[in-house]
């Protein structure tokens, strides 16, 4: 083979051999995560609770649409793969599971040392699941079998989860009324 004729080669790379994409799998994440926001609420809501719910919820599916869009970055694309609409549909049902699940602990008054503390903890938590769940979706979409953009998503849902803990914290310790610690009184004279 001549020089010149190995220059004017063209060479096909095969595409790495992955699942096919299946709607099936993204129309089972969502029903499966439905089934459980909606055994959730039914269980543990409470209507006495009701606009705290709603709140923390809209709060939460705000800060999953947004996160959402920023999420599409983690993987390359040539379509958009709706990272902003899974991040308001789970953060929506996760925000709603956060919020009853919350609020019933609480109200059966099991022991925590701050509620504030507790929030946010729990608020990281669903923070977690939520960024999960987003990056899993987004897998599904575009057909990718690599983590990595779940492990990049981990700590943006911690960090949004603890913020929003911390305000429905402090919100939930106006509503029951955490007891501050009370100074021990010190008399230093007598009356006599």
């Amino acid at each position: 083979m001549n020089r010149t004729h190995l220059i004017n080669l063209e060479y096909e790379t095969p595409e790495p051999s992955a699942p096919a994409y299946h709607p099936w799998l993204s129309k089972g994440l969502y029903l499966t995560v439905i089934a459980v926001t909606a055994y959730i609420w039914l269980r543990y809501a409470r209507a006495k609770y009701w606009l705290f719910v709603l709140s923390v919820t809209l709060l939460a599916a705000m800060t999953g649409r947004y996160f959402g869009d920023d999420s599409e970055r983690a993987y390359i694309f040539v379509h958009d793969p709706g990272g902003g609409r899974a991040g308001l549909f789970f953060g929506l049902l996760v925000g709603i599971c956060y919020a009853s699940l919350v609020t019933h602990w609480l109200e059966k008054r099991k022991p925590v040392k701050s509620v504030i503390g507790f929030a946010t903890s729990a608020g990281m938590a669903a923070g977690i699941v939520s960024a999960t769940l987003v990056h899993m979706m987004l897998m599904i979409v575009i057909n990718d079998t690599n983590c990595s953009g779940i492990v990049i998503g981990i700590p943006y849902g911690v960090g949004a989860g603890a913020v929003l803990g911390l305000i429905s914290g402090l919100i939930l310790r106006k509503l029951y009324n955490e007891p501050q610690p009370i100074e021990p009184i010190t008399e230093t004279g007598a009356i006599e």
